[in-house]
């Protein structure tokens, strides 16, 4: 038992430590391009982030077995140095005495990859695949640079001198609002801030300190204005087609659902890679647990 918890101490923290590294280095691979994609779509930080937690249980599926096999490989190394496999050996201590707890531990985050690559990671895929969706859609707003025209929908156009870091409120205003195929409005106001309204489909323009000039048609020869204090304009928010459902790529099914569609009658033939790509899970604890086997023999062999 002492032994046990002797070894648990080491691997333990050697598994955290180079699984830490191997997540976090896979993560910032991808940090980078995801927080500027959705700087360029106009979407929140916070769909970036959502988006790199939903690649995690990919990464922890990398990262499990390699993690598991260099913190037993480092753990042995260093008893190996220290001469405590020798003492271990001369108090009759048997090589699969000491496998026992490093084979429990290979059991267990076994078990744990099976269930994030069968189960967690197909979801966390399909996941992914629809916040990347919502991003590139303009399901979280649309992207409005100071200085350029931004059209927002078909009937909209808005232009902005400055718009400020802290309180996002927008300065310097002008706007073009088309109200059927001859009503044409142009607005300008000192200042405006997008707020919520109580129904989803639209957002509330607030303007302050303005002016309104509104034309019928092309014809009319006086349009009419309007000045105003404080002026909200409704605008339609676009219309985004629902996201697809989970299933129509391989990669997004479970294990249980990757076999009732093998077994299904006229079901079209899985990908190879879907299949192979759980089975190497398997094949590559399998590989681990022999090497490690051969080495630490070769250990007691020649202490």
């Amino acid at each position: 038992m002492i032994i046990d918890l002797y070894i648990a101490k080491h691997v333990s923290k050697r598994l955290i430590a180079i699984m830490l590294l191997i997540v976090g280095l896979l993560l910032i691979e991808n940090m980078f391009s995801l927080f500027q994609f959705s700087l360029q779509t106009g979407a929140p930080a916070t769909a970036a982030a959502a988006m790199l937690v939903f690649l995690l249980p990919e990464y922890l599926a990398i990262g499990i077995p390699i993690s598991l096999m260099l913190a037993i490989m480092l753990t042995f190394l260093k008893l190996s140095k220290d001469n405590e496999l020798t003492t271990m050996s001369a108090g009759q201590v048997s090589p699969f005495r000491l496998l026992r707890l490093p084979l429990g531990f290979g059991i267990l985050l076994a078990a744990l990859n099976a269930l994030l690559v069968g189960y967690v990671e197909p979801l966390a895929e399909f996941r992914f695949a629809e916040q990347s969706y919502k991003t590139r859609s303009g399901a979280f707003g649309k992207a409005i640079a100071a200085g350029a025209f931004t059209s927002i929908g078909a009937d909209l156009t808005l232009h902005v001198g400055s718009i400020s870091p802290q309180s996002g409120e927008l300065s310097g205003i002008f706007l073009e609002f088309k109200e059927g195929t001859e009503r044409v409005s142009y607005l300008t106001a000192s200042r405006g801030i997008f707020v919520q309204s109580g129904n989803k489909d639209f957002i509330i323009f607030r303007l302050y300190d303005g002016q309104i000039l509104t034309t019928e048609n092309v014809n009319e020869t006086k349009p009419a204005t309007m000045e105003f204090d404080r002026y909200d304009l409704a605008v339609a928010l676009p219309d985004i087609p629902q996201f697809r459902s989970r299933g129509e790529a391989e990669k997004e099914l479970t294990f249980i659902e990757l076999i009732e569609r093998a077994r299904g009658e006229g079901s079209e033939l899985l990908d190879a890679r879907s299949c192979w790509g759980r089975l190497s899970v398997g094949l590559f604890w399998c590989w681990c647990h022999c090497s490690f086997r051969v080495w630490l023999s070769g250990l007691q062999s020649h202490p």
